[in-house]
């Protein structure tokens, strides 16, 4: 019954939008000069022209922990600074890619698709003149916007589509890098002390302080771990979070740093595939011995986050692998793990930059042919990007998740309404990620503190090396694709990372075999079109360069 009200809610709103159009075109708003006001001292954008329609229908999903969009606090906050009204569509997040592709099959289209469209989506529907195209939009009525991409040029580069078309406005979350590296190595410094073991630095010794950890026991605890994260989250794939999950991070160490999606450019721009390389066959090779010996959890791919952070709250494990371990267990076992420095090894050395962006949607606010005043939906758009509302429309409001400080600063206040975090706040008041906003690095220390939940996690990245050895490694970020492109990719990822690379180098780990079965594998891949994937993928990468 709830879904049959929705549905009438939604056709409702987008036909009643036909009948709110107005004709005239805002004047382009010039008390925001692009390019000329420092985006931390940036206004808001709250004078938008007056003339025009200032009604917009959004269609966005939600967060069940939300409250409706008109009782959010943010909403309320961004509509009285710009004066608009919004009819909200708001679709369960549970369903939301199903409804969303109903929605487009049926032209059942809102003003604004709001963080739920992506590129493939994009190019498959352009071409039924289903979307507005929004390069003149940012050139003619978004300031703040078109200052964000002033000083990242690469960033609107990544946003133009094979067409040559910008097609939507952008999610960035700059955040130090954070997202770029994925995987902390972290071990028991209580054990290491207990025996009398100095902080391993290479990967020999490493071993050696895991065979300690089996051999001697120092926790008491019977049944030691020596080396354990969740293997089942460590699937390859393009926009794979492997790394953090699996032993990818290692395999700097035999020669070859390897990303997520195991795809690297070489010195010449050219993309190669790390999982044909003589590295990745050493590194299962020696893995297996390890794994063989009991220093690699028996249990290594089947573990969830749930079995994984089971293990390290039992104190059992001896070194841990994670993106965010202080996520995994409390503070007082987190307290006896250190983040170990970046191991080395005679042929190189841990970890390699992943191949992701920090800006994390081209597309997240999409205008459609619906919407009566697209220039109008620009330029509300545009007040997102004003430093303050982007933090607060990606973290929480001002008021509530954060209060200022005496230096004007925003910083996380207290929790408020029976809520145990700040994410839980955040949900209530916000409309979530994949919002219209800028967050850049510069903002923290001026605008907004850096979150105190990643800072632990930024810290251990810093303690690995990571932005000493690989932040300014040259990287593939998210492509775009033709609608024939995106389709092969679509058949030849399940070929290739599912099919191929996952059960086999699973099965090196447990059962071994790699040296003989390495010829079988690599007919394998080509059989299942590795050569073809490689070439939309450096097509896809040339565009970018054009």
């Amino acid at each position: 019954m709830k879904k049959i009200i929705l549905l009438l809610v939604a056709t409702v709103m987008v036909f009643s939008v036909l009948a709110a159009c107005a004709n005239e075109t805002p004047d382009t708003p010039t008390d925001i000069p692009a390019g000329e006001v420092p985006l931390a001292d940036a206004p808001v954008t709250d004078t938008p022209a007056d003339n025009g329609d200032k009604h917009l229908i959004i269609a966005h999903s939600q967060d069940p922990r939300a409250l409706p969009p008109n009782d959010m606090m943010f909403t309320q906050t961004i509509l009285n600074r710009t004066g608009f009204t919004v009819d909200w569509i708001s679709i369960p997040n549970e369903g939301a890619g199903e409804r969303t592709q109903l929605m487009l099959a049926s032209r059942d289209l809102p003003c604004v698709f709001l963080g739920l469209l992506g590129r493939d989506d994009i190019m498959r529907y352009k071409e039924q003149d289903m979307f507005v195209p929004v390069q003149d939009l940012i050139d003619n009525y978004m300031p703040l916007l078109s200052y964000v991409l002033d000083q990242r040029p690469n960033f609107r580069e990544m946003m133009i589509a094979p067409d040559g078309q910008i097609w939507g406005f952008p999610y960035i979350e700059e955040m130090w890098g954070l997202i770029l590296n994925q995987g902390t190595l972290a071990i028991n410094h209580v054990w290491l002390e207990e025996l009398g073991i100095a902080m391993p630095t290479t990967l020999e010794e490493f071993g050696n302080a895991l065979r300690a950890f089996r051999d001697y026991d120092p926790g008491g605890v019977g049944n030691v771990i020596p080396l354990s994260f969740a293997g089942r989250y460590g699937s390859t794939g393009l926009g794979r979070w492997a790394n953090g999950n699996d032993f990818g991070n290692f395999m700097g160490l035999f020669g070859q740093p390897s990303p997520g999606d195991l795809l690297m450019l070489d010195d010449n721009g050219q993309i190669f595939f790390t999982g044909t390389t003589e590295a990745f066959r050493d590194m299962y090779r020696f893995f297996h011995e390890w794994y063989a010996e009991g220093l690699i959890d028996q249990e290594i791919f089947n573990n969830g986050y749930a079995e994984f952070s089971a293990k390290l709250r039992d104190g059992v494990v001896g070194a841990a692998i994670n993106f965010a371990l202080p996520d995994r267990m409390p503070q007082d076992m987190l307290d006896n793990y250190t983040t170990m420095p970046n191991l080395t090894s005679a042929q190189g050395r841990w970890g390699t930059r992943q191949n992701l962006s920090e800006m994390h949607r081209p597309v997240t606010f999409v205008i459609t042919t619906a919407c009566c005043n697209p220039a109008n939906a620009a330029i509300f758009a545009d007040a997102f990007y004003d430093p303050q509302t982007s933090v607060e429309a990606n973290w929480g409001p001002l008021d509530y998740v954060y209060v200022l400080d005496e230096n004007g600063q925003m910083v996380w206040g207290e929790l408020q309404d029976g809520l145990d975090t700040f994410d839980d706040m955040r949900a209530r008041h916000t409309l979530g990620g994949r919002q219209p906003l800028a967050i850049l690095n510069h903002f923290y220390g001026t605008v907004v503190e850096y979150p105190q939940n990643a800072q632990i996690i930024l810290d251990a990245h810093r303690d690995q090396g990571f932005f000493d050895y690989h932040f300014y490694t040259p990287y593939i970020p998210p492509l775009w694709f033709t609608v024939e492109e995106a389709n092969r990719i679509a058949v030849l990822q399940v070929q290739i990372y599912e099919n191929t690379v996952d059960p086999w180098r699973r099965g090196w780990i447990v059962d071994g075999g790699v040296d003989e079965q390495w010829e079988d594998f690599l007919a394998a891949l080509e059989a299942n079109g590795l050569p073809e994937f490689l070439e939309i993928m450096q097509t896809a990468f040339d565009r970018l360069g054009r």
